[in-house]
């Protein structure tokens, strides 16, 4: 392709981009909307308890039916690219496209290969709930009542988000990169619930009443007794994990002296056990960060470079231009000089210009005469190799 043609298609996905990102924030934000109580059953009446004003079922209707058109352009024309515009490798299998090893059936696996990409499929829960619906919920169509369920897939919307903006792209490369820090981070996490939540439970769980089947433990007071909330190990471990983030919601404390020096030591094990792992995101982040800027940067030094070596051929061809513009005029000026210098000559000696018309001719004829020997003698040699062939 063209320049032209390339600066032009960059620009109409660079709107395209700028359509969907508008489109996805208003379907978002009616999908929000309409949770509120003002547009809900009981205080907004209609067909069903579960109906909407009718604005956010057209604003559904558009959106979906816009991003459906868009998910499906996109999957027939990955058919018609190439790995490289892809960005895939033509090595790589999945589970829809392992049986596709044939050459006939590129087209197949790189469907496959593009619809199992992590933002695609977010494109596809985003709207597999619409459609599913519109299939489902017409008359003499079986009634699928818990596909109602997959309305909370319309969440995924928002993520699209993420594929049109540099900054949620930049989060998911610095996600991506500090892996091992969240396998680490969750690795302390598990640890430290499950060594401070046993101690906790030993230490808060209190005493059993086969009366009313329930745990007691001493109050914040200790003089009376309360139903204790530590009555197992998993339930500590909401409790532990709120403490190590130093969250402390509240809902779940000690009451014995133990019990809250037990507290005191997970917070500051849950500091040290969170700091670390976020030092590693918070460094991969300013990395990925300064090198965004690093590659903006050199990108705007190429432009730069680019738009000045194209001034400078600018002027070196304006300059040879101006060179080519004298020396046609000289010519122009030779050639008239010597028109009026041939007809003063005519004029005033008529002999120098009949005795140069005779030269010129004597001229042409000797090159005409050389040119018909020349031919002549091609020709007998020419006569004379046919001969030493018959022979």
């Amino acid at each position: 392709l063209s320049p032209v043609c390339l600066g032009s298609l960059r620009r109409a996905a660079s709107i395209n981009a700028e359509y969907m990102g508008i489109l996805i924030v208003i379907s978002s934000c009616g999908f929000i909307i309409q949770t509120m109580p003002q547009y809900k059953y009981p205080m907004y009446v209609g067909p069903t308890r579960e109906s909407v004003p009718p604005i956010f079922e057209y604003i559904e209707i558009v959106s979906m039916t816009l991003f459906g058109i868009e998910y499906f352009t996109r999957l027939v024309a990955a058919s018609c690219c190439s790995y490289e515009v892809l960005k895939m490798s033509p090595e790589y299998f999945n589970v829809l496209t392992c049986c596709c090893k044939s050459s006939w059936m590129e087209p197949l696996k790189k469907v496959g290969n593009w619809f199992f990409r992590p933002m695609n499929l977010v494109d596809f829960l985003a709207i597999l709930p619409f459609y599913l619906k519109v299939m489902t919920n017409r008359p003499g169509i079986f009634d699928l009542g818990y596909l109602r369920i997959l309305r909370l897939a319309r969440v995924f919307r928002v993520f699209k988000v993420g594929k049109f903006s540099e900054g949620l792209s930049l989060y998911y490369a610095v996600l991506k990169a500090s892996s091992s820090a969240f396998k680490l981070l969750l690795f302390f996490s598990c640890l430290t619930a499950v060594v401070f939540g046993s101690l906790l439970y030993e230490l808060e769980h209190g005493v059993y009443e086969p009366a009313d089947g329930k745990w007691y433990r001493p109050d914040i007071s200790g003089s009376g007794m309360q139903i204790s909330p530590f009555y197992s190990i998993p339930q500590c471990f909401w409790w532990c994990f709120a403490t190590m983030s130093t969250v402390g919601y509240g809902d779940l404390a000690p009451t014995s002296t133990v019990g809250k020096v037990v507290t005191i030591l997970c917070m500051h094990v849950g500091i040290l056990a969170f700091a670390m792992p976020i030092t590693i995101i918070g460094s991969n982040f300013s990395r990925m960060y300064d090198m965004k800027l690093k590659l903006m940067m050199e990108k705007a030094a190429e432009a730069d470079q680019g738009g000045m070596f194209l001034e400078k051929h600018i002027q070196r061809l304006d300059g040879i231009m101006e060179r080519i513009g004298k020396i046609n005029m000289e010519v122009k000026n030779n050639v008239r000089e010597l028109e009026i210098f041939t007809q003063r000559l005519h004029k005033e000696r008529p002999e120098i210009m009949k005795a140069l018309e005779d030269t010129s001719r004597t001229m042409m004829d000797d090159v005409s005469d050389d040119k018909l020997c020349q031919e002549g003698k091609c020709e007998k040699e020419s006569e004379q190799k046919m001969k030493r062939e018959g022979q």
